[in-house]
C-alpha cells in the first residue's frame, strides 16, 4: 500500500463508514480503498467514465459501478458515508470542480477526502485515458475557502496534497 493510500485509510478508519463512494478506479491505482472496504464490510461504489476501467471493475467484481462522468453523475448521487477522490479533482476545470463539489458534499454523510498533485502537472492525458488530462491545480486557498483542511502530515508524500472535511 502506498503512503498516500495509508493516509486515506487512516481517515476512513476514523470515520467508520458503512458506505464509500470512490471516484475513479483503474487496475494500477487506488485498489487499496476497495480492499479496505471489502475487509471491513463497507459498501464500495465507484464512479468511472473510462470504458476499459469500467470493464476492469466489472470483471474483478470491485463493488458497485456507476458508469459516467462525475460532473453529471454527481447531480443525482445517493448518500454515502464517505466520498474519496484520489488524483482526480485536477482533471476538472475549477468551475466544474466547484459545481461538482457542491453535489459531492450533499452526498457525503460523514466526510470527504481528496488527493491531487501538490504542484501543477498539466498533461494532455494519462494511461491511455482521454479523461485523465490535467485541467487545473486547485491550491490550498481553493480548498480552505470551501472549508477543507489541508493535511500537513501528508505534505510532500509522493507529490500529493490531501484535503479533507468532516460533516
Amino acid at each position: 500500500m502506498s503512503q498516500q493510500h495509508n493516509i486515506v485509510i487512516e481517515y476512513l478508519s476514523q470515520w467508520r463508514p458503512r458506505s464509500v463512494l470512490n471516484i475513479g478506479l483503474r487496475s494500477s491505482s487506488n485498489l487499496d480503498v476497495y480492499h479496505w472496504c471489502k475487509t471491513n464490510r463497507v459498501l464500495h461504489c465507484t464512479v468511472e467514465i473510462h470504458k476499459p476501467n469500467q470493464q476492469f471493475i466489472l470483471d474483478e467484481r470491485l463493488g458497485f459501478l456507476i458508469a459516467g462522468d462525475i460532473v453529471e453523475v454527481a447531480k443525482k448521487l445517493p448518500r454515502f458515508d464517505a466520498v474519496v477522490w484520489l488524483h482526480g479533482p485536477e482533471h476538472l476545470t475549477l468551475d466544474h470542480l466547484s459545481d461538482t463539489l457542491a453535489y459531492l458534499e450533499a452526498s457525503a454523510i460523514k466526510g470527504l477526502l481528496f488527493q491531487m498533485p501538490e504542484q501543477p502537472e498539466y498533461t494532455p492525458f494519462l494511461h491511455g485515458n482521454p479523461w485523465e488530462r490535467h485541467l487545473s491545480n486547485p491550491d490550498r486557498a481553493f480548498w480552505s475557502h470551501g472549508g477543507y483542511t489541508y493535511d500537513a502530515s501528508a505534505a510532500g508524500v509522493e507529490n500529493t496534497a490531501t484535503y479533507w472535511k468532516c460533516k
